[in-house]
């Protein structure tokens, strides 16, 4: 499963990530406001999104702790870094789609 953020969901939806439709409800049948909404996109979501502008996706362990950085292809300065591959290049993705 992919693990991303209440957070970065909210930066992706901000920044034009797609939102799929689906079952807005919770797991007792509540609705949930628009508002509320958090769409948790997939890996290769993600990468599709970023689109030519991603470079390279690379896999550092340090001490034992994992981390991942993904570059882009537009600027130097486009760059993401998470605990996780979806993490990183959704922070890319991010920085591509609101400059």
């Amino acid at each position: 499963m992919n693990k991303l953020s209440h957070e970065i969901c909210l930066e992706l939806k901000e920044a034009g990530f797609p939102q799929k439709e689906g079952d807005w409800y919770t797991s007792d049948g509540q609705w949930i406001p628009e508002e509320e909404r958090e769409y948790i996109p997939s890996s290769e979501e993600l990468v599709a999104w970023c689109g030519k502008d991603l470079r390279s996706i690379d896999k550092f362990v340090e001490n034992g702790k994992i981390r991942w950085v993904v570059t882009s292809w537009s600027s130097l300065y486009h760059n993401g870094e998470g605990e996780t591959m979806s993490e990183a290049v959704a922070k890319l993705g991010i920085e591509i789609h609101v400059k």
